[in-house]
């Protein structure tokens, strides 16, 4: 009997030192995540590119004849359900 109460007490204490090392890695790795949270916070911000320019082959009337393609694709559409 006094041998099976020394295993438990052995098993017991081994045990609690695992929860306990357990607990110190958990609470190091908190503090790891809170200390990069806050130098994630205090960097600066990348720069932002300003948008770029409409290329040079962009013009008024190839815009206008994409809006003319648009309105007409529609009047299709509509006339299509509308005979149905």
């Amino acid at each position: 009997m006094e041998q099976h109460r020394e295993l438990r007490q052995a098993a017991t204490k081994a045990f609690q030192e695992s929860l306990d090392q357990l607990q110190e890695t958990l609470e190091a790795e908190e503090t790891n995540r809170q200390t990069t949270r806050a130098t994630a916070t205090n960097q600066p911000a990348k720069p932002v590119k300003p948008p770029q320019k409409a290329s040079a082959g962009f013009d008024m009337k190839s815009f206008e004849q994409a809006v003319a393609d648009i309105d007409q694709f529609f009047e299709r559409q509509q006339s299509r359900s509308t005979d149905a």
